[in-house]
């Protein structure tokens, strides 16, 4: 998954609509850089959001995305633009929040939805809110959630372990001695297929060895028994 263009209206921190072009980006690892509070993890937030409701850390719920400075008009709302191979989509998420009434004054209560399109062979400055492609989701959040994980391959957490690694975490990671570094890998990184294996492993290893010393007392009592035989009849 490679994201082409992230649209981020009163979401997090950002007032107001923030667009961020990674169109240029010719490589497939890429690093985001910038001063501490300068929205790094907005960013990632706004990726993660997008792709599959939740924050890059998974620790708010996609309320706590709403902007709560920005004027109750503005409804917060994430586009990511991203291409798949040679296909190309767009996915549009909107957070429960408190909206303006589009009738009388007051607010109403915006619930989460979410949208889906096929944009393959549309020039990304073709895609607008009224062009995104044709519709694969539309409004129901779980069923854009399923059709997302099918096209990717992984769901959420795995996205947050294998494609983005927050800048904490790789801190923790450079900066850790070798006894730390590996709880801190097993967080980050799936082992649990080979975790299961070695004990698997063990189990088995347990089971020969006793079944090893079984055989061996077993040998010894006959070989026992046979001395004394011989013995008796001596």
């Amino acid at each position: 998954m490679k994201p082409i263009r992230l649209t981020m209206t009163a979401f997090g921190p950002y007032t107001g609509t923030e667009v961020v072009d990674f169109s240029a980006l010719e490589a497939s690892i890429f690093g985001i850089y910038g001063e501490t509070g300068a929205g790094k993890t907005t960013i990632f937030d706004g990726i993660s959001f997008a792709l599959f409701g939740q924050s890059s850390g998974a620790e708010r719920a996609p309320e706590d995305m709403v902007c709560h400075h920005a004027h109750a008009t503005d409804l917060t709302r994430v586009e990511l633009v991203f291409d798949l191979g040679s296909e190309r989509y767009v996915v549009w998420r909107i957070p429960p929040q408190q909206r303006a009434a589009r009738r009388g004054s007051g607010t109403t209560t915006q619930s989460h939805e979410a949208y889906l399109f096929r944009a393959t062979g549309m020039a990304l400055e073709d895609i607008t809110e009224d062009n995104a492609g044709e519709i694969l989701a539309e409004k129901k959040v779980g069923l854009v959630d399923a059709r997302i994980e099918e096209l990717l391959g992984y769901n959420a957490r795995q996205f947050r372990q294998i494609i983005l690694l927050p800048q904490g975490d790789f801190r923790r990671v450079l900066t850790a001695s070798s006894d730390e570094r590996s709880p801190i890998l097993k967080q980050l990184f799936d082992v649990g297929l080979y975790e299961t294996f070695v004990a698997q492993m063990k189990t088995r290893a347990a089971t020969l060895a006793r079944r090893i010393s079984d055989e061996r007392i077993r040998r010894s009592t006959l070989l026992g028994d046979q001395t004394e035989g011989q013995l008796d009849e001596t």
